[in-house]
């Protein structure tokens, strides 16, 4: 969720082995309290998109919650 995968994915080549991708896995996560929060999301964001991308990211991420928040209101 917060590019672990990606990070655990070059620690496992710089190591010298192989990674797999396997597109048939599937995971299940039950409980659902992973996203607490954006901010970690947006500030790892620097690290994979640069300063750059990392505004993108924020902007975005800024204008669907106050869209999200406009949809509830006017229901």
């Amino acid at each position: 969720m917060y590019f672990e995968d990606i990070d655990y994915c070059r620690a496992v080549g710089k190591a010298g082995l192989k990674v797999y991708y396997l597109p048939t896995s599937e995971i299940t996560h039950i409980h659902g309290a992973s996203g607490g929060g954006s901010d970690y999301l947006v500030a790892s964001s620097k690290i994979y998109h640069g300063i750059v991308g990392y505004y993108i990211l924020f902007i975005i991420m800024w204008l669907g919650q106050k869209w999200e928040k406009l949809l509830k209101t006017g229901s």
